[in-house]
């Protein structure tokens, strides 16, 4: 898919995975076709599945997502935009992928040995397809915990 999404405290929250990023591999920024792909593809998706409903847009640090011109293409093109000012550092307590997922898969793909990396990749995804769906739910509502934790330390590391 282009773009996931999930209802997060009433608000819809999307995501495009790495695999739709800057493809055309253009330092510093989006390409046209990039931004074009932005305006005519992605965000009438998103709007489609969000209808009237708010919802948020945040991307990560990499250069194509900090340039002016995304920036200023999503500000003014999306419901709720969370400029780079604004976003958190990169932190693994603030990616549920990291203080969960991925040592989750981990643990259950490495109780056996792979010979090859197709039965490493066919594990993970045979893993990844009996998560259970409240164990999800839970490392994801410790997202806002872990942030408070964050704040309450003045951003120093926690356990």
């Amino acid at each position: 898919p282009i773009c996931h999404y999930e209802a997060v405290n009433g608000r819809l929250c999307f995501s495009r995975p790495a695999a739709h990023g800057n493809s055309l591999g253009t330092p510093g920024g989006h390409s046209a076709p990039d931004l074009d792909v932005m305006k005519k593809i992605v965000l009438p998706w998103i709007k489609k599945v969000a209808g009237e409903r708010p919802w948020v847009w945040q991307q990560d640090s990499a250069p194509c997502h900090v340039s002016k011109k995304s920036q200023d293409l999503l500000a003014a093109n999306t419901y709720d935009f969370v400029p780079k000012t604004h976003w958190p550092p990169s932190s693994t307590d603030f990616n549920p992928m990291d203080y969960f997922l991925l040592g989750y898969l981990e643990r259950h793909t490495n109780r056996l040995a792979h010979n090859t990396k197709a039965a490493l990749i066919n594990s993970i995804m045979k893993q990844a397809r009996k998560l259970d769906r409240a164990l999800v739910a839970k490392a994801g509502f410790s997202f806002r915990a872990r942030i408070q934790r964050v704040i309450d330390t003045e951003g120093r590391w926690i356990e």
